[in-house]
């Protein structure tokens, strides 16, 4: 069973996390920050030991989707300049300055493609996987990737969040796959300022509402959707007047609307990376170096993480273990 690790969902929140239990927010720092990050990655190949291959993956300069959408999380990047007693220009330096030394000194195989997102990089691992017959385990707290568990047997845990319980990380466990990927489609991405299909592409760099989904509107969409995505039928109906009359009356045609659900299907569906893209990941995925133990060591004593020598070992991914199921 490989394991599939998305790097800035886990690095950024195990650090978020302890500020928010310690209200350490003025005293981080670069080698704080890199000792939690480490040591978070140490504990999740710890844990999935049994599982095989173990990969991280990384965002990779400008998103694909911000090329082909510009208010791709536009609110995102405003956020980043808020005044919260963090430094975010330092936070997210070191961010990017511990997965290109995961890349370089470490024993692990890191994924990094210009263009791609991480999102890309595990929907590209998880469709390849499963098409192997090969059971994946995710780590991440994004539930957007509970639409990968359509291909197979992919399971994912959060990496910050605990049963109350159980203690142990939370289970991520999606009913129905193929609704919730219709579902986020038709309601959009408000995380990543992808609008719902029946508002317009600046809504939310405006300040603007959405225009409403109702529940109703909700049924007859999924009437109409399934695993190869919207059937041309609900066009159809909707230029007919049998359905979604309170959006005909706001003004939107069948070529916009299409045009909308199309925006959301590309932006959101994880099947989507551009062939290109995919091309790269794949070969990213067959061909990524890693280092030896002796590199890890010398990075390790050369920015003094002498706590982390000790368990040095911990970061070694044992390969062909039989597969946990």
């Amino acid at each position: 069973m490989p394991a599939i690790l998305d790097y800035s969902q886990v690095a950024v929140s195990v650090i978020v996390q302890e500020v928010a239990a310690t209200s350490l927010a003025t005293s981080l720092d670069e080698g704080l920050i890199r000792h939690m990050i480490l040591n978070a990655v140490r504990a999740h190949v710890v844990r999935n030991r049994d599982y095989g291959e173990f990969v991280i993956a990384c965002d990779g300069g400008f998103s694909w989707r911000r090329r082909m959408y510009p208010q791709y999380k536009c609110r995102r990047r405003r956020d980043e300049n808020r005044d919260d007693g963090i430094n975010w220009t330092m936070l997210f330096d070191t961010v990017h300055d511990v997965r290109d030394a995961l890349k370089a000194h470490f024993p692990l195989k890191v994924i990094h493609v210009d263009g791609a997102e991480a999102d890309d990089v595990i929907g590209v691992a998880v469709r390849r996987w499963t098409s192997e017959g090969l059971p994946v385990r995710i780590i991440s707290g994004d539930k957007d990737f509970q639409q990968l568990q359509r291909f197979g047997r992919v399971s994912q845990y959060s990496p910050t969040k605990r049963d109350p319980i159980t203690k142990r990380n939370e289970e991520i466990v999606c009913a129905d796959p193929v609704r919730f990927l219709g579902e986020h489609v038709l309601r959009g991405d408000s995380g990543d300022d992808v609008p719902n299909v029946v508002s317009d592409d600046l809504v939310f760099s405006d300040g603007r509402r959405q225009n409403p989904v109702t529940e109703k509107m909700s049924l007859d969409w999924h009437r109409y959707w399934s695993e190869d995505g919207i059937d041309d039928g609900f066009f159809a109906e909707y230029q007919a007047g049998k359905i979604w009359h309170s959006v005909a009356k706001k003004g939107i045609d069948v070529h916009e609307l299409k045009r909308r659900v199309d925006r959301n299907i590309n932006l959101i569906d994880l099947s989507r990376t551009p062939a290109e893209l995919t091309a790269q990941i794949e070969d990213a995925l067959d061909n990524a170096e890693v280092s030896d133990l002796s590199e890890t060591m010398m990075y390790l004593a050369s920015k003094g993480l002498d706590s982390l020598m000790g368990s040095v070992t911990d970061f070694v991914q044992p390969v062909n273990r039989f597969p946990v199921f």
